[in-house]
């Protein structure tokens, strides 16, 4: 890649690398002409022979430099050619949040709801401009050392104006971050990057994001079934209110507009403020206006601020008065779109699966303790065939002998460990006990037995190294190692079948595939998450 010192279109000298991800690498640099500090991102030379890559890059540029917001990082200049392409910027003398998150774990309310305002209000810009980010995350987040937040990476923004890159039906952006709609494949709008916000305000409040999981597929799923934990106690209903509204699972149920929820955030600011705006349903808030002023002016304003019309409690009280904000019990009505049914419990096929791995596994270990036993005879033996001219090959041997022993030990534990995390519906787990168990059966099971069986036979016809070999071997060793590798093989491949069964899939919303295919895969071909 690059170094230090590189010059590029013999203008931006590279000073330091500051971060960098799958597309390329962002630098500290000084453009030589104007004496100045810029920000320069380099695309990886081996992606620009990739179809996509050096047009996406392009609409990158294309799409910052449409947006004029002190919010949103400053374009400056773009050059590609054959071997190269960069792109500089302005230099944002301050910390990805995500860097912040994780120093100070998590950030006081007053703290998350400017940054959340600001935020807002880049994206506004954005999306008056016709840009969907779909990418909103800590690490796209600028913070400055005086809190002054300033959105960047645009590489997968959708402009309306643009020519789409990806697939329709992909999903595009940060798994822990994403939308509702878009990991049902459906095309990411204006609130889905409010949605994607809310994730991120949550994560300052509470320290951890709404939901995790074990991989992108699990916290997608727990997105789509399950409401947002609730965030605990310390920040006042306003600031829980916006933060709620954010992460309605319903795009409908979101705030309407990311000038309204800046609006909003900037309210729940104001000690006894008011609640944000009622959820749909009620008449929508009134639009802010562009004055930078009319922010100042109307937080200023005594509270509670003078409405447009009657509010909830000057109208006559119905049988069931509704708080004046949403309570932490209240979550949004069910989305309008299809939601996956909850997993099955687990099918009895599973449990089963689960405990002839089980009995695989004990048995292949038994196996390996009756081999280690006997190595010791089988040395002595070794010893007297070659001589004392054979010393390096029978080391060679012996080390072969022990190295597949505990090899298959090794794999003995693996399958313990399987079919433990089968039970928890692991999908990496399952596929890996495929890769495993087809391996064994087709590898190591066949010459296993056939070797312990013809060790314990003495026949005249063999040679006299392997007549005294198993003249010398235990009479129980023959029946207890060809036993055990016949209830290991038989077991193996009975798991493997019931793994495979209709009930096993629907449990594991998968059907079997091999470790080498990683069960879910948000990102298009030749594309990689940055950072």
């Amino acid at each position: 890649m690059y170094g230090p010192g590189a010059l590029l279109a013999d203008r931006y000298r590279l000073d330091e690398r500051v971060g960098g991800g799958g597309m390329g690498e962002v630098w500290r640099a000084t453009d030589q002409v104007l004496e100045r500090t810029v920000a320069v991102k380099v695309m990886r030379p081996e992606l620009l022979e990739e179809p996509g890559f050096a047009e996406r890059f392009l609409v990158e540029a294309r799409t910052m430099a449409t947006i004029r917001h002190r919010g949103v990082v400053g374009v400056h200049d773009y050059r590609s050619d054959a071997s190269d392409a960069f792109l500089v910027m302005e230099y944002v003398d301050g910390e990805a949040l995500s860097r912040r998150l994780h120093r100070l774990g998590r950030l006081d309310p007053a703290l998350t709801m400017e940054l959340v305002a600001q935020a807002a209000d880049a994206l506004q810009a954005a999306h008056d401009r016709g840009v969907v980010h779909r990418d909103i995350k800590p690490g796209n987040l600028l913070v400055t050392s005086d809190d002054q937040l300033v959105l960047t990476d645009f590489g997968i923004a959708r402009s309306a104006a643009s020519t789409p890159l990806t697939a329709t039906g992909a999903v595009i952006g940060t798994p822990s971050y994403l939308a509702p709609e878009q990991v049902l494949g459906q095309p990411a709008t204006a609130r889905s990057d409010l949605y994607s916000l809310g994730v991120v305000a949550y994560e300052c409040l509470a320290g951890r994001r709404p939901f995790d999981g074990e991989n992108p597929f699990d916290i997608a799923m727990k997105r789509l079934r399950e409401p947002p934990p609730t965030l605990a106690a310390g920040a006042s209903p306003a600031v829980l209110a916006v933060v709620e509204r954010a992460l309605a699972a319903d795009p409908e149920q979101r705030w309407p507009s990311a000038a309204e929820l800046a609006a909003a955030a900037r309210r729940a600011l104001v000690p006894g403020s008011s609640s944000p705006p009622a959820r749909p349903g009620s008449p929508d808030p009134p639009a802010r206006p562009d004055s930078p002023a009319f922010a100042a002016a109307r937080a200023a304003v005594p509270e509670p601020p003078q409405p447009v019309a009657p509010t909830r409690q000057e109208r006559p009280a119905p049988v069931r008065p509704a708080p004046a904000y949403p309570t932490t019990t209240t979550r949004p009505p069910a989305p309008a779109y299809p939601v996956p049914p909850a997993p099955p419990e687990r099918p009895p096929v599973v449990l089963v699966a689960n405990l002839l791995l089980r009995v695989a596994a004990l048995s292949l270990i038994i196996y390996c303790v009756a081999s280690l036993s006997v190595m010791d005879i089988v040395t002595v033996e070794t010893e007297r065939a070659l001589g004392t001219s054979g010393d390096d090959l029978l080391g060679l041997l012996l080390a072969l002998a022990w190295g597949v022993v505990l090899g298959l030990f090794l794999i003995a534990l693996l399958l313990l460990l399987l079919s433990w995390r089968n039970d928890r519906r692991s999908r990496t787990a399952r596929a890996w006990t495929f890769t495993i168990g087809f391996f064994v059966l087709c590898c190591c099971a066949p010459a296993g037995v056939l070797g312990s069986a013809g060790t314990g036979v003495v026949d005249a016809d063999r040679s006299g190294y392997e007549q005294r070999l198993a003249a010398a071997m235990p009479p129980w060793y023959e029946p207890v190692t060809s036993g055990s590798g016949l209830i290991m093989a038989v077991a193996l491949l009975a798991a493997l079948v019931l793994l495979m069964l209709p009930a096993a899939n629907r449990f594991f919303r998968l059907p079997p595939r091999p470790a080498f295919y990683y069960p879910y895969n948000p990102y298009p071909p030749h594309q990689h998450p940055r950072p």
